[in-house]
């Protein structure tokens, strides 16, 4: 048996897949939990079967769907006990529920993996008006694509914000955001390698709009009226190239 061609296979199928292969017997249990046969894991509940399942493989690739905050929080602390926020590289988080009121601890974990290079976040339902600051600290520093997607209620109402003028992203290439408001745009110039950026947004005026300096490949943003395009217009006046504006 080529435990080798066994785990680049093992690479190929599905979660599931890989599971059967594991209690099918000992021995190919042991090949398919190395790191290798693992490309990404996909925690369905948060357990410390679980948790241990991914501080054995080591895998860096995390994908994630807590009921509620409080849910996310304890799973933000398991990373730091079994010391994965050392490898942890791209992490996605499906929260069913948010209801966050003060400042809280999932959001002032993720400031601190420093090994993490892509973070996603979808809300599924932001019951109360949310405000979301990411980057203090000196964490995330290669983090390169943050997406953070909040889902409309009934009325097509959004309730997040999210806030990046104290962030300290030196790395970060991508943001893709559909949330209430952010103030992204305000911020562009301070991240050298932002290439591409996504705010959707019907609401803002882009007064505090800031690209000077910014080479961006892809820009994409919503308009609201004659006075937000006027703001808009001038901050990509500013830049050093936008290669593609989608409105």
């Amino acid at each position: 048996m080529n435990e080798n061609v066994l785990r680049r296979t093992l690479r190929l199928v599905d979660q599931p897949a890989r599971v059967r292969c594991m209690l099918a017997s000992r021995a190919l249990a042991a090949v398919a939990a190395h790191a290798d046969a693992w490309p990404a894991v996909h925690v369905h509940h948060i357990t410390p079967h679980a948790l241990d399942f991914i501080a054995r493989s080591g895998c860096g690739v995390v994908s994630v769907a807590p009921a509620d905050a409080r849910a996310a929080a304890q799973f933000a602390d398991a990373l730091f006990e079994r010391g994965l926020h050392h490898t942890l590289r791209h992490l996605t988080v499906r929260l069913r529920e948010v209801r966050f009121q003060r400042r809280h601890t999932f959001f002032a974990a993720l400031a601190d993996l420093p090994a993490l290079e892509v973070l996603n976040i979808t809300c599924e339902a932001v019951l109360v008006p949310t405000g979301v600051a990411l980057g203090n600290g000196e964490g995330l520093r290669r983090l390169r694509s943050l997406k953070i997607s909040e889902e409309p209620d009934a009325n097509g109402e959004r309730r997040m914000e999210v806030y990046l003028d104290r962030a300290e992203l030196p790395a970060l290439e991508r943001v893709v955001l559909h949330v209430n408001t952010s103030d992204v745009l305000a911020h562009a110039w301070r991240f050298p390698h932002l290439r591409h950026v996504v705010y959707n947004n019907d609401r803002d005026t882009f007064e505090d709009a800031r690209l000077d300096g910014c080479t961006l490949t892809y820009l994409e943003t919503d308009v609201a009226n004659d006075a937000a395009m006027t703001y808009l217009t001038s901050a990509v006046a500013h830049a050093a190239a936008v290669h593609r504006l989608a409105l």
